[in-house]
């Protein structure tokens, strides 16, 4: 499963209405009128309710609930506020998990670009996540609840928390499929940079390639050509620069080695670079190298030049 489907998969967890993204035109079915209104924001155009969420699975004592609030003096004298603050007051007391209510105030986030101060949906939402780790919740709606707890922890700008909870999560027994780790990949990432924003999980980013490329040798003290190039025999995984990688920046580093006789690298120093952002990984990079010794060269040290290239591919 690709992470757009992953993604499409984990929203329909929440929003069973609609869509998670404000800039999509659905329809929608009122769940306390019945109205069906085709707009970019889920404001039933008869009752003024806010069909955020997996609504359609409220209860019938959650339903009579809120439509009893929604034609109260107290919410009608609020429908000129935004669409974020009503949310708030519809689902504080509303008859329903808190699973679901999490994820009814977080599809409302999306939503709130109007309005700069979403920080009360965030600790809504945060409320309801640590609600429902009391549910008897399935797997999947287990490790979605830790991931979207991850996910507003951040935006809290609670890093520290963030990062703990994500370590914690990653040493759980239980397994996690691929794309619950791609998108704990991202979130990793994002605390990395210190970065409190709003990210779209669509738009992830392009695989990142790391790759050495042996351009020429230098002095050698057994007399290989200037532009005979050594074999690489082993390389590390390597570490694409965060930002760079989000900021869809690709680049290239060469970088100076020094190889013992095993093939090991003694010492890497960068010459030049396309970004000086890509150098710090590329000399860790390259220092992780092993070079192929044939049997003239054994015994023998020689330095050569690593063009240590940054690559970006589509999925």
């Amino acid at each position: 499963m690709s992470i757009r489907a992953f993604v499409t998969l984990l929203a329909a967890c929440f929003v069973s209405n609609g869509t998670s993204r404000a800039t999509s035109q659905v329809v929608y079915d009122c769940p306390l009128c019945g109205q069906k209104f085709a707009t970019t924001n889920p404001d039933c155009s008869r009752c003024r309710f806010v069909a955020f969420g997996s609504t359609k699975q409220l209860t019938e004592a959650a339903r009579t609930q809120l439509r009893a609030f929604v034609a109260s003096d107290a919410y009608q004298k609020a429908l000129d506020r935004p669409l974020a603050e009503r949310v708030l007051l519809l689902y504080q007391k509303a008859q329903m998990p808190s699973f679901q209510k999490a994820g009814v105030y977080y599809s409302a986030i999306a939503y709130a670009f109007g309005n700069p101060e979403i920080t009360p949906l965030l600790e809504s939402t945060l409320s309801s996540l640590i609600a429902a780790e009391s549910e008897p919740l399935s797997e999947f709606e287990r490790q979605s609840r830790a991931i979207l707890h991850i996910e507003v922890l951040r935006r809290l700008s609670r890093f520290d928390q963030a990062a703990t909870m994500l370590a914690t999560l990653r040493l759980a027994k239980s397994p996690l499929s691929q794309n619950f780790v791609s998108a704990l990949e991202q979130e990793a990432d994002r605390l990395e940079m210190k970065d409190a924003s709003q990210h779209d999980w669509y738009s992830a980013p392009s695989k990142p390639t790391i790759r050495p490329l042996p351009i020429a040798t230098k002095e050698t003290t057994f007399g290989l050509p200037l532009n005979q190039s050594p074999k690489i025999s082993a390389r590390p995984e390597g570490k694409y620069p965060v930002r760079m990688r989000y900021a869809a920046i690709s680049g290239e580093v060469a970088v100076a080695v020094s190889v013992s006789p095993d093939g090991t690298v003694i010492d890497a120093k960068a010459l030049r670079a396309t970004q000086t952002e890509f150098i710090d990984e590329a000399v860790k990079f390259a220092r992780g190298c092993r070079f192929a010794i044939n049997a003239q060269e054994k015994g023998r040290a020689f330095e050569c030049t690593v063009a240590v290239v940054f690559e970006l591919k589509d999925e």
